[in-house]
């Protein structure tokens, strides 16, 4: 390859990565090898901010060596470097987990000081076809066929990314252009060592020849392109089906896909909704069986719950449907005029005293606007202490306008409550029991009437505390 057409395939991983030369710092790992030497050459080149980070594990002999001419390399090509020394101790097994750790730990520690938006890593075309092949080693998916991005979110909603604008680039191309314009680079010997699969697999991979070999390769990237493709399609439907109801996931709108596809739908709405979950066949497979449950059944994973419900499923990550967990809080009815608030958990309760004057404007408006988490009681029909607690199995009350008595329970199976916000749910008693199910219903007995003279209002809604 041309040095030409190689820096053609360089502008365009730069843009298919998101990476722009001008003053914004981008953050970019060098480890004094072939690959991030030429990358970098051809970062500072085109005119990039480049802050360089060497990570120093001291697992070779040779590691120091490193160090010292990736310090040179910055210093005669004026970039800005950081030199990280892991204080962690080196574990005995999983030695390429702890190094990888460290190194984006690094990376994004170095991007926050310096405010970069981007992280350049050198993976190269055949990176990628050793991913590719690793990943269906382990009984991959699609999701693990598509193998590297060109670029990726460092984690879930961040704006920081992590770019590979050589994914396209054969690594053979980048050594090439090193050796045509003499630019040296350090050899590692821990590359030849075949203790690590990665390396195993890439000197097995060597025993093909040129063509073979690059035909393999080409092959492989063309396929990845084309199901990060079909990825991008399902991230976006899975958006616009989200738009209106967080954490719910619609079984309808799966029924017509094959298995295959249904199975990473599912894996990346996982994802998208609880990405500290490991992307995992089993957990995929535990949440797709939860169709064929009655409702209400949940698969219960570390941080995150799937609930099974009519229109498919629903996902609450940590305590976000939990609510206070009190089991009863009491109740000051307040003065005449005036007003009390309560906390409880995510939500808030108001009371205040209203007069008939205000109380008749007030119905009028919320039959105008069909509102339920405003309620207003007839304070006489209230009899004893008030108590705000959690709704419990067995609860009845008589909802208003129903004409009987209903468990609370199959007041909410009615109304078509999600299963896994019921525990959220709380209901105001008295001595004689349930006055409402706050933000649904209230009790027939505490109904305005035309003899009523004395309004008390509640109103229940989610707390700021609760929303932040």
């Amino acid at each position: 390859m041309k040095r030409s057409e190689l820096e053609k395939a360089f502008l365009l991983g730069c843009e298919h990565s998101g990476l722009n030369p001008g003053t914004e710092p981008i953050v970019v790992g060098l480890s004094g090898g072939c690959d991030s030497t030429v990358l970098g050459h051809l970062l500072v080149e085109r005119g990039f901010n480049v802050i360089g980070v060497h990570i120093n594990y001291r697992l070779r002999d040779e590691a120091d060596a490193d160090e010292q001419f990736v310090r040179d390399w910055t210093a005669r090509n004026g970039v800005t470097l950081r030199v990280v020394h892991p204080t962690r101790p080196t574990p005995e097994t999983g030695v390429q987990a702890w190094a990888r750790e460290i190194r984006y730990e690094a990376f994004r520690r170095v991007a926050l000081e310096f405010e970069a938006n981007s992280i350049v890593i050198a993976h190269h075309a055949d990176d990628q076809l050793e991913t590719i092949l690793m990943n269906l080693a382990r009984g991959t998916g699609p999701a693990g066929v598509i193998g590297m991005r060109a670029r990726r979110e460092f984690a879930p909603g961040d704006a920081c990314g992590v770019a590979r604008p050589h994914l396209r680039i054969p690594r053979s191309n980048i050594e090439e252009l090193a050796q045509a314009e003499g630019w040296i680079w350090m050899e590692d010997a821990s590359n030849q060592r075949e203790d690590y699969t990665r390396n195993a697999l890439r000197m097995e991979l060597s025993t093909l020849n040129g063509s073979e070999r690059g035909a393999f390769r080409d092959a492989a990237v063309a396929l990845s392109d084309r199901l990060a493709e079909m990825q991008d399609v399902i991230l976006d439907g899975l958006r616009q089906l989200e738009a209106d109801r967080r954490g719910h996931l619609p079984a309808a709108q799966l029924e017509e896909w094959p298995a295959w596809i249904k199975r990473w739908i599912l894996t990346e709405w996982l994802n998208q909704r609880a990405p500290f979950l490991p992307r995992r066949r089993a957990i995929t497979e535990e949440v797709l069986a939860l169709n064929e449950s009655q409702v209400g059944r949940k698969a219960v994973f570390k941080k995150a719950t799937v609930w099974r419900e009519r229109d498919g499923w629903y996902i609450t990550t940590g305590g976000e449907y939990a609510d206070s967990g009190v089991e009863a809080v009491s109740i000051r009815i307040p003065d005449e005029g005036g007003n009390t608030q309560y906390a409880v958990g995510a939500h808030m309760l108001d009371l205040s005293r209203l007069s008939i004057t205000e109380a008749e404007k007030m119905l009028h408006f919320l039959r105008q606007q069909n509102e339920r988490s405003i309620l207003l009681m007839d304070l006489s029909s209230l009899s004893g202490p008030l108590q705000l607690r959690a709704w419990r199995e067995g609860d009845r009350f008589q909802p208003l306008n129903l004409g009987g008595s209903k468990k609370v329970k199959s007041f909410l199976t009615d109304r078509k409550v999600r299963v896994s916000t019921r525990s959220a749910i709380s209901v105001l008693t008295d001595e004689n029991g349930i006055l409402c199910v706050l933000g649904h219903a209230q009790d027939e007995r505490s109904r305005i009437t035309s003899e009523t003279k004395d309004v008390l209002q509640l109103t229940w809604h989610a707390s700021m505390m609760g929303n932040d």
